[in-house]
């Protein structure tokens, strides 16, 4: 049974679908992992059936529940104290957050206004030049700041990692979200419509779109402008790969055009984009389209091919395509519970030191003995210079980290099961592990690790939480003081 995240947005025509759109993309990016729901209220058939494609399951809040009663309808019928809610909206505020916590859920939230207290024990603000400063939270919160968590679909991190070369610009993709609630498409594809040398203008709507017939009206007397709606993202990513230039608003539309590589003009037309267009423009990512309701001019001619290929490379150094696998660490590490191994355990242990590839990147690789290691394992398990954990996730065993502490120095021993290797469970694991240990462990204590050359895994574990490294000629011993 996996570990479920209750997801927690709203959207419509009149708010836009930005808050739904993204975090349908952390849905996508947890789901493998996690039992994912979707909770919303009145969505739009059209909202419904793409939620119902992407989570595994959905709950409509009824109207008549009010939202300061909203968790107490979610406690009586779905959560549980073990489960992760996420909640991405500006009405999510402290009491409603407070409403969570006190279940004994863990709490994630999405945020791009930091404009009250969190009590979250992760926020995700993707928009870059964000100091952790602007957050009023609570000191056990985890900040995950800046594109490198870039809240986008599985489809868009993929082609981030493939590389894009600047090309003639002919034909210009233009979308402004899932509603576009002033309408503004048709205005700037009149102003691309100046450039003579724009061959084709590819209009994308969105499902949330009230104008829709006015625009497909509009570019019906318009030949070099296509209009399409509703479409998946791979739909997306082979029309946006026809085009060299776009035009978008400061919202997670220009992140996936980023991800894609095109020559983006970036524009804003409400406050909470603000922060997001600066950092585009500021990092060179995006040539400024200014506010869309009063300043985007006619095009009258087309960057020069020095500008292009720049707003490309800049793109490409921060938009890699890994931040669905660094924002999955940060649930996995929300998601395991650690405790002390018992007697209980030892055939636990027996199994993991014996499986084969634990076993490869031993030092001593032999094959352990039933009873060598009941021996060794209760001669251990309750002396004081020795700290077994186990972690766990919905009750199962995942993994173990064991300290062995000699003269000042705790020596680590860790391993993963094998059904949970390679989903990045390990750096969040000992992390966890070493926290554990300076709160059993009071006193003054170096942590070693020592790793084969060969066990790529674990010595990226060790780099990754900052442990300095000293190679030897059969090994490397990694070392953290704290």
């Amino acid at each position: 049974m996996r570990k479920k995240v209750f997801v927690r947005a709203d959207g419509n025509s009149q708010m836009g679908l930005g808050h739904v759109v993204r975090s349908l993309s952390l849905v996508e990016m947890l789901r493998d992992f996690f039992e994912c729901t979707f909770v919303i209220r009145n969505p739009s058939l059209a909202l419904q059936n793409q939620i119902e494609a992407i989570a595994h399951k959905l709950i409509m809040v009824p109207e008549e529940v009010a939202i300061e009663n909203e968790v107490a309808f979610l406690n009586d019928q779905y959560l549980s104290s073990e489960d992760i809610v996420v909640l991405d909206g500006y009405h999510f505020r402290e009491d409603y957050q407070r409403s969570v916590k006190d279940l004994g859920c863990k709490l994630v939230c999405i945020d791009d206004i930091h404009a009250y207290h969190f009590l979250a024990d992760l926020i995700i603000n993707h928009a870059g030049g964000i100091p952790d400063s602007l957050y009023s939270r609570e000191a056990y919160t985890t900040m995950a700041l800046g594109p490198e968590y870039a809240l986008l679909r599985p489809p868009f991190l993929k082609a981030a990692q493939e590389k894009r070369s600047a090309e003639p610009i002919k034909n210009v993709f233009i979308c402004f979200g899932g509603a576009d609630p002033k309408n503004l498409m048709p205005s700037v594809a009149q102003a691309v419509l100046e450039c003579k040398e724009i061959e084709r203008v590819i209009i994308v709507a969105g499902s949330a779109n009230k104008n829709l017939d006015k625009l497909l009206a509009w570019a019906q007397a318009n030949e070099r402008v296509k209009v399409y709606h509703d479409l998946s993202a791979a739909d997306m990513i082979e029309l946006m790969s026809a085009c060299q230039l776009a035009v978008a608003p400061a919202s997670t539309i220009s992140y996936e055009v980023c991800s894609l590589g095109l020559l983006l003009y970036c524009g804003k037309y409400v406050d909470n984009q603000d922060f997001l267009y600066h950092y585009l423009i500021s990092e060179k990512l995006a040539l400024s389209a200014g506010d869309f309701e009063s300043s985007f001019p006619p095009m009258t001619s087309l960057p020069s091919e020095e500008t292009y290929a720049s707003i490309l490379d800049s793109q490409q150094r921060i938009f890699d395509g890994l931040s669905g696998k660094r924002i999955r660490k940060l649930f996995l590490k929300l998601a395991l519970l650690i405790r002390d191994a018992r007697a209980a355990d030892a055939k636990l242990y027996f199994d993991w030191a014996n499986e084969p590839e634990t076993r490869l990147n031993s030092l001593n690789t032999e094959a352990i003995k039933w009873e060598d290691h009941c021996q060794w394992f209760s001669n251990r398990i309750d002396r004081q210079d020795f700290r077994f954990y186990i972690f766990e996730i919905n009750g199962i065993p995942v993994g173990q980290v064991r300290f062995d502490i000699q003269e000042g120095i705790a020596t680590i021993n860790y391993s993963i099961d094998k059904c949970y290797r390679g989903i990045g469970i390990g750096s969040p694991l000992l992390e966890l592990a070493i926290n554990q240990l300076k709160t059993d462990f009071q006193e003054y204590i170096k942590i070693c690790g020592i790793v084969k050359y060969a066990n790529v895994s674990s010595a990226k574990v060790f780099r990754n939480l900052g442990f300095q490294e000293t190679k030897h000629p059969d090994f490397i011993q990694f070392s953290l003081n704290h």
